[in-house]
């Protein structure tokens, strides 16, 4: 299963989306798009993972890396549609206590509209 992402923004929130198969040899990728996403101001960022058909200790390295950038500038990023089976490695290992995790994009835009300043 090739590696695709794309970028869409949908109420002022950036969001990822992310298929195929997140490694060692594509998660470089993920990473020069969150950097990229951060550089250009985009402090809230959903990365929609819908279409993720595997994830390795590489992906999950890159999210958690992106996750302290975006929270050092007061920003976020939330994982919405998160397959079952990397949903298990990601409570297995704890990172479902370090990232916030949406059952739909639409859950996690409503998400960051919650805890937007007033």
């Amino acid at each position: 299963m090739a590696y695709t992402q794309e970028i869409l923004v949908q109420a002022g929130i950036s969001i990822l989306r992310v298929s195929g198969h997140l490694d060692a040899h594509t998660a470089p990728e993920l990473d020069r798009a969150l950097s990229d996403l951060l550089e250009m101001g985009a402090l809230r960022v959903v990365l929609d993972l819908a279409d993720l058909g595997y994830i390795s200790s590489a992906g999950l390295g890159v999210l958690t890396g992106s996750l302290g950038a975006f929270r050092e500038r007061g920003g976020d990023l939330k994982l919405a549609a998160v397959p079952q089976s990397a949903h298990r490695v990601l409570d297995l290992l704890g990172f479902t206590r370090l990232l916030d995790l949406y059952d739909t994009r639409d859950d996690a835009i409503a998400a960051f509209a919650r805890k937007s300043p007033s």
